[in-house]
């Protein structure tokens, strides 16, 4: 508890004033004190030395094969329409056979190449 005390105010009138509080510092006990995490020793990276490779002559250049893309299992088999209602128009997407997407509302393409379902969906829903 703050006790009061008293102070002479330049003007020669008393003043009461509270004196300030004190703060008793706190001490947990040692199990509830924080361990500080142990120091990590610096260690070298071991040094390699760079090894002298001669260029090969007379061997057959190796072509890239691209691996066919893993279809996704909840779409139908290409060609197959999805067709869904939105806002009273019928909206039909397709997948063709390279793996993209067509999009039409009521007959009319409004969205043509998509890379994905998700893709064509935005660009119709944006435009």
């Amino acid at each position: 508890m703050a006790k009061n005390t008293k102070i002479q105010n330049t003007k020669g009138t008393a003043k009461t004033v509270k004196a300030p509080r004190t703060v008793t510092p706190v001490v947990m006990p040692k199990f509830q004190q924080p361990k500080a995490a142990p120091k990590a020793k610096a260690v070298k990276a071991p040094v390699v030395e760079a090894a002298v490779v001669a260029p090969v002559v007379n061997e057959t250049p190796v072509t890239a094969v691209a691996t066919p893309r893993q279809r996704d299992p909840r779409l139908p088999e290409q060609g197959t329409p999805i067709v869904r209602k939105y806002k009273g128009h019928e909206v039909v997407v397709v997948e063709q056979a390279d793996g993209r997407f067509t999009l039409a509302e009521d007959g009319i393409f409004m969205v043509r190449d998509a890379k994905s379902l998700s893709a064509a969906v935005a660009a119709y829903l944006k435009g």
